[in-house]
C-alpha cells in the first residue's frame, strides 16, 4: 500500500479502539483497486453475484445529483443521449444500503465548540475548542484552502454539528460540501470524465469521494466479483497505521455514491487525498487541489500513487493506462494480494 500522508491526534470520551486510532503518528495510505468505467446498479449485491439493473437513458444537461448538491451536475456528452447502469447519489459516505452514517438527530461524536460567528476571528481563535484540541488545518482568508504550514502528518478535523459557530465558518470545508461548477462528460476510451466548469485554487477543497463504506471482506468479495464478471469496480481502500494496528477504511461508490466516482486516473494529477473527520470516527476521502486548475480542466487523481503493482503487459488482467502523462506508467493501478 502506498502512504500519501498521515495523522494523528488524541480525542476524549472514546472506547479503547478508537482511542488507538488517534493515538500517536498514524500513517495513512491509499489504494484504487482497479480501474473505472462506468456507474452500476443501485441494489445491494448478494453473497456471489453483482447488483444488475436495467439501463437508463441519460439524456444531456441531466443532473447526476438529483438536486442533491448546491449546484447541478449535468451530464455533456456531445451526444443526443447514452445509455448508463443506475446509481443512487449520495453526498456523503453512507453504510451499505445507503443507510446515514450517523443521524442528524445522534449530533456529532465530537466536542463541538462555542464559539459564535467563525472560530477564525480574532476574539474567537485563542479560546475555540476546536482549534485548540486539532489545529488550524484550513487558511482562514482563502475559504476552502488546506493551510501549507499545516503538516501532512496531522488529522484535519472540522467544525462539527455540536459547535455553535456559524455555517460558514472557515473550519467548516468538507462538511460543506462541494461549492464549485463541474460536468460529467464522455471520453475517448476512458467511458465518462469529471471537468471543472469554474477555477480551482491550489489546495482548494474539490469534493468528497463517497460511497457505501464496507468491510475488507465485502471489499474483496465484490473485487472478486466484478473481476469475474469483467465489471468496473470503484472501491479505494484508505489504510491508517498506528504504532500497533492498522485501520482500513474502504468506500465503494458503486451502488450509492457522488461526482467524484466519475473521476479518472492520471499518472500526473491534479487532484490527492486527505482524509478528514467530522461527526464520525469514519474518515471521509477529501480530494484537493495539487495546482491551480483551470475550467475545462478534466479532474484526475492517482489511483495507486507510488508503490503499487501496475504489471508488465496487458495479458495478466492489467489495464493499459490511457492517461497520455509524459510520466505514464503504462498500466492503471492494481492489488496482485487480493
Amino acid at each position: 500500500m502506498l502512504t500519501t500522508g498521515g495523522f494523528g491526534r488524541r480525542m476524549k470520551e472514546m472506547d479503547r479502539e478508537n482511542r488507538d486510532l488517534v493515538k500517536g503518528t498514524i500513517n495513512l495510505s491509499k489504494f484504487v483497486y482497479q480501474k473505472r468505467v462506468d456507474p452500476m446498479s443501485n441494489k445491494i449485491s448478494s453473497a456471489t453475484t453483482l447488483p444488475t439493473a436495467d439501463a437508463f437513458i441519460i439524456t444531456n444537461g441531466f443532473d447526476i445529483t438529483n438536486g442533491l448538491e448546491p449546484r447541478r451536475i449535468p451530464f455533456l456528452l456531445g451526444q443526443p443521449a447514452i445509455t448508463a447502469p443506475e446509481f443512487k447519489y449520495s453526498p456523503k459516505n453512507t453504510l451499505i444500503g445507503g443507510i446515514p452514517i450517523r443521524k442528524p438527530e445522534e449530533g456529532s461524536m465530537y466536542d463541538g465548540c462555542q464559539c459564535e460567528g467563525s472560530c477564525g476571528t480574532e476574539a474567537n481563535q485563542e479560546t475555540c475548542g476546536c482549534l485548540i484540541q486539532h489545529g488550524q488545518a484550513y487558511l482562514k482568508y482563502q475559504t476552502g484552502c488546506l493551510d501549507g504550514c499545516f503538516s501532512d502528518s496531522m488529522p484535519v478535523y472540522e467544525c462539527n454539528s455540536n459547535c455553535s459557530c456559524s455555517a460558514s465558518c472557515f473550519n467548516r470545508v468538507v462538511g460543506r460540501g462541494i461549492t464549485g461548477s463541474f460536468r460529467v462528460t464522455g471520453t475517448d476510451g476512458k467511458g465518462f470524465a469529471l471537468v471543472t466548469t469554474s477555477w480551482i485554487r491550489e489546495s482548494q477543497f474539490v469534493m468528497e469521494y463517497a460511497g457505501e463504506v464496507i468491510r475488507a471482506a465485502e471489499a474483496q468479495r465484490r473485487w472478486i466479483v466484478q473481476r469475474k464478471n469483467q465489471k468496473p469496480n470503484y472501491i479505494i481502500c484508505i489504510k491508517e497505521h498506528t504504532e500497533t494496528q492498522t485501520y482500513r477504511t474502504n468506500i465503494d461508490p458503486s451502488l450509492f455514491g457522488n461526482a467524484a466516482r466519475f473521476i479518472n486516473h492520471s499518472c500526473s494529477p491534479n487532484l490527492y487525498f486527505r482524509t478528514v473527520r467530522i461527526d464520525s470516527i469514519i474518515c471521509s476521502a477529501g480530494l484537493f487541489a495539487l495546482r491551480d486548475i483551470e475550467p475545462g480542466e478534466e479532474l484526475s487523481f492517482d489511483y495507486g500513487d507510488c508503490g503499487a503493482d501496475f504489471g508488465s503487459n496487458s495479458d495478466d488482467g492489467r489495464i493499459p493506462c490511457r492517461c497520455n502523462a509524459s510520466n505514464c506508467r503504462g498500466f492503471l493501478p492494481f492489488d496482485s494480494t487480493l
